[in-house]
């Protein structure tokens, strides 16, 4: 469950520091680090759980995650 709900405008400077961190690679990776580590949405296993599920789906991993 999020702790921490995130307005739509952190929600969006969240995913937008994700965007600019992750150029090239490891986009699951910056992820993780900012979601988790850095604004405490979601804990780490709740984080693991939406990327597995995510992972599930056609398309990108993380637009699935928002979803």
């Amino acid at each position: 469950m999020i702790e921490n709900v995130p307005s739509p405008r952190q929600l969006f400077f969240g995913m937008l520091q994700v965007a600019l961190s992750s150029l090239g690679d490891g986009l699951s990776a910056w992820s993780q680090r900012i979601v988790v580590g850095q604004r405490g949405w979601l804990s780490n296993e709740e984080f693991f759980t939406g990327l597995t599920v995510a992972r599930l789906f056609p398309g990108p991993n993380q637009i699935s995650m928002a979803f």
